[in-house]
């Protein structure tokens, strides 16, 4: 059984040791992903809300009615399409640097944009996973909740391995995740007061969100074999949670 709040603790005081990096580059990471949307939804609220709510009546209404020009609406559309695949690629690279604190390797800036050199299965995987899920989603509810978490590591398995496939990629997280599923479940769960913070205090989600990243990554770490973190080198501390290596 992973020792959660050790787990969590351990995330803390990496963290700590990475020092203001970290908090600096999630706030890059928080402004680079909702800055085009706020331009948009500023100086263009309602063709911003046709298009994300996927409403083609509301779009023709909107050319038709004010003004506004199919040039415009397929600019628009370009636009968020490139900003959303700049966002999905950037946010593996966050990732990425995250899994770097929990190995406590050196972090820097380049770090998160090591991933555009393998963007297309960056991509493709964020594709792959969100059809599987979404149409086991659509047929029966808890079957696609529980691909949800038996994917979770998938993106992490891609930093690691950026040669493999994508469908490798997902087999592994599968494979990864096996007896894993419901402690990650409760061990994201017990995160929902911090995310409650940040939901009512965003500020606090420069924090929030490194912390709950940092903590994902040292518990992919566990079910890759790590469970003592003395096998990666100059960790700070050590785990003492119970050897799971044939849980099932």
């Amino acid at each position: 059984m992973i020792d959660r709040p050790l787990l969590k603790t351990n995330a803390k005081l990496l963290m700590r040791k990475a020092g203001f990096k970290i908090f600096w580059y999630t706030l890059f990471f928080i402004i680079a992903s909702t800055a085009a949307d706020y331009v948009i939804q500023i100086r263009l609220p309602k063709l911003y809300t046709y298009i994300n709510a996927g409403d083609p009546d509301g779009l023709i209404d909107y050319i038709t009615t004010t003004g506004g020009s199919l040039r415009l609406l397929l600019v628009v559309a370009a636009i968020m399409l490139v900003y959303n695949l700049f966002v999905a690629i950037i946010g593996v690279g966050y990732k990425r640097t995250c899994l770097m604190v929990a190995r406590d390797e050196k972090v820097a800036f380049r770090d998160m944009f090591e991933t555009f050199g393998y963007w297309v299965k960056i991509i493709g995987l964020r594709i792959a996973v969100a059809f599987v899920t979404g149409i086991a989603t659509l047929c029966f509810i808890i079957p696609g909740i529980i691909l949800s978490f038996a994917y979770a590591q998938a993106e992490f398995v891609l930093i690691d391995n950026p040669d493999i496939g994508i469908i490798e990629a997902m087999r592994r997280s599968r494979k990864l995740m096996k007896g894993y599923k419901f402690e990650f479940f409760v061990f994201r769960l017990s995160y929902i007061l911090w995310d409650l913070l940040s939901a009512l205090f965003a500020i606090t989600y420069v924090y929030v969100l490194p912390y709950v990243t940092v903590g994902e990554a040292l518990f992919y770490e566990h079910l890759c074999g790590y469970r003592n973190f003395s096998e990666r080198k100059n960790q700070p501390v050590q785990d003492t949670a119970e050897d799971t290596t044939d849980k099932e």
